[in-house]
């Protein structure tokens, strides 16, 4: 009997709070067209929310496209320190190249100018020796323009000794030259060889030059071999002299004559 009592008594007290909440309730003034403004404002800013996250999700890859493009340029200016540095370097040895060459190039000009100095001292030396006349005194290579060998005439003109003698001067100031280029390139030369160097010379310059030979070969090498067809440089010989002589045509053969 307890038990129902207290039932009852809950079943009244929950009877009130119902009723009061019902007058509650009456109370309460509802707005549909607020409740609808509401809603709308909360869809609003639900898009706007998901706006803003999708915009956030842009520049977050934004911001990792731009530390990519950020790593990329840093490895660039990396690169570009290191061919700075690599230029550096070859511009130090592009710079002693260049020191390099000029100072080969200065050699150059310096030994050609000594080569030619000792050239010419020789030429004249053989010249005075060798050439009979009084009508050229001397005789030089002319290097300022071009590779030519001049002669000084008695007026004291230098003239090309290509265009302006005779044959004979010619080859005289052509043996003169070989000569001196082999004491000059090689001064301790011990053998020297001559082919036909009387060729176009008169009686005078080939008595001249096998008296030159005679006289001064023993000073100046040890061995010299001439090959000539000109019986006056025979006097030239200071050692062995042999005579070639075809005795018979239709063989063809040559016979050697020692002479002495």
């Amino acid at each position: 009997m307890e038990e129902i009592g207290e039932l009852e008594e809950k079943k009244e007290h929950i009877e009130e709070k119902l009723k009061e909440t019902a007058e509650e309730l009456e109370d309460i003034e509802f707005d549909e067209e607020k409740l609808e403004a509401l809603r709308e404002e909360i869809s609003k800013l639900k898009e706007k929310r998901s706006a803003e996250k999708q915009e956030l999700e842009s520049d977050k890859e934004i911001v990792e496209e731009k530390e990519k493009r950020l790593k990329q340029m840093q490895s660039q200016v990396e690169k570009k320190h290191e061919l700075k540095k690599e230029v550096e370097k070859l511009d130090q040895v592009l710079d002693y190249v260049y020191s390099y060459k000029n100072a080969l190039k200065e050699t150059q000009i310096e030994l050609r100018q000594k080569f030619v100095a000792r050239l010419n001292d020789l030429m004249d030396d053989i010249w005075t020796q060798i050439y009979p006349y009084d009508d050229y005194y001397s005789i030089r290579l002319n290097v300022e323009e071009d590779y030519l060998v001049e002669v000084l005439d008695s007026d004291n003109n230098w003239i090309s000794a290509e265009a302006e003698v005779s044959g004979g001067e010619r080859h005289s100031a052509a043996l003169v030259m070989r000569l001196a280029l082999s004491f000059t390139i090689s001064p301790k030369i011990q053998l020297l060889m001559l082919d036909e160097p009387t060729h176009n010379m008169d009686s005078a310059a080939v008595e001249k030059l096998a008296e030159t030979l005679r006289q001064n070969s023993d000073n100046l090498l040890k061995q010299m071999f001439i090959v000539t067809h000109d019986p006056a440089l025979e006097s030239a010989a200071t050692g062995k002299l042999y005579r070639l002589e075809k005795k018979n045509t239709e063989t063809g053969l040559t016979e050697v004559e020692e002479v002495n």
